[in-house]
């Protein structure tokens, strides 16, 4: 639609009519009723030993949780919010080329919140989490090192950004036993507040030093969130 000389109003409003359209059929989805069963065994979703019962707030633990998925969600949505203008201002292409590479990248999250949940069933949360993570960050350093070719493997790497955060958050009420309500809180403020200052600094080393090397945060992001990944695996399953 910016190819073709739509300015943002008319694309936001394109974008208004379908969530109305949306909030509408929402409100016709048939959600079955389900009876309260007693339950008679309790399902653990980490291994059960003594190590993952923690059932008050270990700090580092805690903190190690906060920066996991506060920068894991800044890499999701820095990548929403400068994936196009990172193609445009270093490589020169147009709209029209830039934002079929954050298309698929959604698409790619699309298909992996949907299918991705088979896999965290078999292979256990935590796994899965720090799996998923892996690899999207190998996809997505790479893919930017690539430049050009590497767009791809960006896009790509969003099949494994849809099962990390989701699946991190259900290990929570595992891990945080008594006060999983108080740490999930705490999780969705910290990851608003990583956000906002990783938006902040993109923008400022964009201005002073170019697109291409305010995009190196998003990598780095991710790195640092698997390295805080991979402390709460081993101090809670390994």
């Amino acid at each position: 639609m910016i190819k073709n000389d739509f300015n943002f109003i008319h694309v936001h409003l394109v974008l208004g009519v379908i969530f109305v359209i949306w909030l509408f059929q929402l409100f016709n989805i048939n959600i079955p009723s389900i009876p309260f069963k007693k339950k008679t065994k309790k399902r653990t979703i980490l291994p059960n030993n003594s190590k993952n019962r923690i059932d008050t707030v270990n700090k580092k633990i805690l903190w190690s949780y906060l920066i996991a998925l506060g920068l894991y969600l800044s890499a999701e949505m820095s990548t929403a919010n400068w994936f196009t203008n990172f193609i445009q201002g270093s490589y020169g292409y147009n709209e029209d080329f830039s934002t079929k590479y954050l298309s698929l990248f959604f698409i790619f999250i699309a298909i992996g919140r949907v299918f991705g949940g088979l896999i965290v069933e078999k292979t256990g949360y935590l796994k899965s989490s720090l799996f998923a993570l892996t690899i999207s960050t190998v996809l997505f350093t790479v893919g930017y090192i690539l430049g050009l070719s590497g767009f791809i493997l960006i896009s790509l790497s969003g099949l494994f950004f849809s099962i990390y955060y989701p699946t991190m958050l259900l290990t929570i009420k595992d891990i945080f036993r008594e006060r999983y309500t108080y740490v999930t809180s705490l999780v969705f403020s910290f990851g608003s507040l990583c956000c906002i200052t990783t938006n902040f600094l993109m923008g400022f080393i964009s201005d002073h030093f170019g697109i291409l090397k305010s995009f190196y945060i998003i990598p780095i992001c991710l790195v640092i969130s698997l390295c805080a990944t991979f402390y709460i695996y081993t101090e809670t399953i390994a």
